[in-house]
């Protein structure tokens, strides 16, 4: 019985607690207040580190909109730019050539169909030139073009009436190209802006 008496002995020896030491609690405070400075640093530069990260997400996504709507409105724009010029012209050549033809209506009906077709092309020229920027080469000769073109056609109505009948198809002729080259012109910078997300 003596054997488990020692044994027992050594085991309460062994068991008892031990007095606290001072550089224990310093080491074990020391541990603590590392964990939980790393940890506040930790979730501080994971804060920051997100915020920068949304905010560029979103600074790129207003740009990628952003891009997206003036690639569309510019496109738009240059069709209906297109659409306008070519029915403009479609309804000049109408005009161009009933002035050329010999008068076979009665001059109150032909002047009436002169008439609504010269009101029609000068609301279009009106519209487009309104459309056109004057501080761009390009959109600025679209618009004096235009504006040549009613000239000619106003001197063709006088010619008309006068009953001379000495029409200028070359003249004609060269401001429907210059027009329709300018507004290839101005297609082609819109496209390469398009292209380009400006």
């Amino acid at each position: 019985m003596s054997k488990i008496k020692e044994l027992l002995e050594e085991i309460a020896r062994n068991t008892q607690p031990v007095p606290p030491d001072n550089d224990i609690i310093l080491v074990a405070l020391i541990s603590a207040s590392a964990v939980v400075v790393g940890s506040v640093i930790t979730a501080v530069i994971t804060y920051y580190v997100t915020n920068r990260t949304n905010r560029t997400q979103a600074e790129n996504e207003r740009l990628r909109l952003k891009a997206d709507v003036v690639s569309r409105e510019r496109l738009r724009w240059l069709q209906d730019l297109r659409l306008r010029l070519s029915k403009l012209y479609a309804q000049m050549d109408m005009q161009y050539v009933l002035l050329k033809q010999p008068l076979t209506i009665p001059q109150a009906e032909f002047q009436k169909q002169l008439d609504a077709f010269s009101m029609d092309i000068m609301e279009q020229v009106n519209t487009l030139t309104l459309m056109l920027n004057p501080e761009k080469s390009a959109q600025l000769n679209l618009r004096d073009t235009l504006q040549d073109a009613l000239g000619f056609m106003q001197s063709c109505f006088q010619t008309s009436k006068a009953q001379q009948q000495s029409f200028n198809d070359a003249e004609y002729q060269r401001l429907k190209t210059n027009a329709f080259n300018t507004a290839t012109e101005i297609g082609t910078k819109a496209w390469e802006k398009v292209q380009k997300l400006e």
